[in-house]
């Protein structure tokens, strides 16, 4: 589905929504997603990224929206194919256009597409760029999440087309799976994130133009701004447990949901995840959400168990840090879960591990029992 509004005056937001989508960038779960391109439409016109889905249907509907007029400028903002796989139908349609972006865009498009057989306008940071009475400005943003990203601010209308930022999963806005989007595909890059921040935060902006989810407007603006200020700081968004466990044969999860209840018993914010059938990037959201992470996990192969062990390596791809996290182990012979886990954390800055690990011999003992109630008074 397709659907078109206007966000400033002379610009448009076309909007292709693809509600069969269950898999984005071939791993994450969603329930559709959107991908959504801008037009200006002033004495010259410009088009902003493209559309993954549809493009056919979307291609009709920028052409519908030009209403017979020749599109002069296409902006670039970030080069990854769920919205530049429309680059070589665009030059076909629009032969006479010329193409808008940074020294690395174009490297980048051209590693994708080939030659390209179209007037380049290279731009520069902070560069201003006039599209009729629209004045463009390039701020740069690398590494949010690739290195050729740049937002564009419309200084007439005071919009901001912030490429991937300040998007989310799925077809209507939702701040869960708003974190779920920044810290699985930008939060290894919360410095970056934070620079630019910084420099949109000198700007008046009335309405923000991410490249999925909707426009944003109004109050919403400050609140997702304020998340993303959060999230790039890697501080917890609320002090809570987070309780993320593996079992193969029930005992490891019988110490985990004890904890649980334990927690909740004390009135301790807490929440509680099964690895086993969960996508790691809602354990990995999560974990990033609470000031607290207890992993509970059995061994396997001298490590940890397959799902145990991916959520922990994400954690650290994605520079887990300022968070206190607790061990509960299972192994029948040779537990091994707390040494990799600390191995696989240990580039992670400002992690305060809890000495006290829980250590299980195959199955819950009266002992155990007590050091996970030892283990829910730190946790408090």
């Amino acid at each position: 589905m397709i659907t078109t509004c206007s966000v400033s005056p002379e610009v448009l937001s076309i909007r292709v929504i693809d509600e069969s989508m269950r898999v984005f960038e071939g791993q994450y779960p969603v329930q559709g997603m959107c991908f959504n391109t801008y037009l200006i439409l002033s004495s010259r016109t410009a088009l902003f990224d493209g559309a993954e889905s549809e493009t056919d249907e979307w291609l009709d509907t920028v052409k519908a929206a030009l209403n017979g007029r020749e599109l002069d400028y296409y902006i670039v903002s970030h080069v990854e194919p769920d919205h530049s796989v429309v680059f070589k139908k665009v030059l076909a349609a629009f032969p006479g256009v010329k193409i808008v972006g940074n020294a690395k865009t174009f490297a980048y498009l051209s590693q994708f597409y080939g030659e390209i057989n179209a007037e380049k306008v290279v731009v520069s940071a902070n560069q201003t760029f006039s599209v009729g009475t629209h004045v463009l400005r390039f701020v740069f943003a690398p590494m949010v999440h690739w290195p050729e990203v740049m937002f564009t601010y419309d200084e007439s209308g005071k919009v901001l087309f912030c490429a991937d930022a300040f998007g989310y999963f799925g077809t209507a806005f939702d701040v869960g799976e708003a974190r779920r989007y920044y810290i699985n595909i930008v939060g290894k890059y919360g410095a970056q994130v934070s620079a630019v921040l910084k420099a949109a935060s000198a700007l008046e902006i009335l309405t923000v133009c991410p490249l999925h989810g909707e426009p944003l407007a109004g109050e919403k603006i400050a609140y997702v701004l304020s998340k993303y200020a959060l999230w790039s700081s890697y501080e917890p968004e609320q002090k809570g447990v987070f309780i993320a466990y593996n079992t193969v044969y029930g005992n490891t999860e019988k110490a985990a949901l004890l904890l649980e209840k334990t927690l909740k018993e004390s009135g301790v914010k807490c929440e509680i995840m099964r690895l086993n059938d969960t996508d790691v990037s809602y354990a990995v959201s999560k974990a990033f959400e609470y000031s607290h992470l207890v992993i509970c996990a059995t061994t396997y192969d001298a490590s940890v168990f397959p799902c145990s062990y991916e959520f922990i390596r994400r954690l650290s791809l994605k520079n887990f840090q300022n968070r206190t996290v607790a061990v509960i182990e299972n192994g029948t012979w040779a537990p091994m879960v707390n040494k990799t886990v600390r191995d696989l954390l240990a580039s992670c800055k400002n992690l305060t591990f809890i000495d006290d690990v829980v250590t299980i011999k195959s199955a819950m003992t009266e002992q155990n029992a007590a050091s996970v109630a030892a283990l829910a008074e730190k946790l408090k």
